[in-house]
């Protein structure tokens, strides 16, 4: 596999009964002063969009790593039951010369003869040519989400009998749902395990 695209989206929801039940004297919390009236920008906890973010670029990461594993070793040991899949594994024999990710562990245990064993199959990874990883640890800036503002023609703040400040209901054009989209590419190394046979 040379590439992989992984599509993913990241939702913001935002409860407006407060904000639309909000009475007050002075401009609604958090809001913001357009010409007409005033209005929120509500995009979501950034730590939230980074982790969302990561993830999908480390999935996608993982399986162009996974597809360029194509070729398996295994070998067979005395029972081993501290090896597993996150193990990677040198061996090195007389005839076989191979390091590579664990990818398959299977015992076999003779009751009778009180002896076991383990095949353990390594999978290693192969790549033409060299190419530098980009960082995968930082995620991309977030697009700012557009704001719909000034959405009436005319103030929209009511006048209670009172003297109190009633905001209205919000629009339906500023509950629409707004899609922000953005496209990003990064390269991945892909290593050259060590494979060698000796016959």
């Amino acid at each position: 596999m040379i590439e992989w695209n992984q599509n993913n989206g990241f939702d913001v929801e935002y409860i407006a009964t407060e904000w639309e039940n909000f009475n007050n004297y002075s401009e609604p919390s958090d809001g913001v002063a357009d010409v007409n009236d005033y209005y929120i920008d509500q995009d979501g906890a950034p730590l939230d969009y980074e982790d969302a973010v990561l993830t999908a670029i480390n999935i996608a990461n993982t399986k162009i790593i996974k597809s360029h594993r194509d070729t398996q070793v295994l070998f067979e040991t005395d029972l081993r039951l501290d090896f597993n899949l996150t193990h990677t594994i040198d061996v090195s024999t007389g005839i076989l010369d191979a390091k590579g990710k664990v990818t398959g562990i299977y015992h076999s245990i003779d009751i009778n003869k009180r002896k076991g064993n383990t095949t353990t199959e390594i999978s290693l990874s192969t790549a033409q040519g060299v190419q530098v990883s980009d960082d995968l640890t930082i995620a991309p800036a977030r697009l700012a989400v557009p704001v719909v503002s000034d959405a009436w023609a005319d103030p929209q703040i009511m006048l209670i009998d009172n003297g109190t400040v009633d905001t209205p209901d919000i629009d339906a054009t500023s509950r629409n749902e707004q899609l922000v989209q953005s496209a990003y590419i990064y390269d991945v190394e892909i290593k050259n395990d060590t494979f060698g046979v000796t016959f």
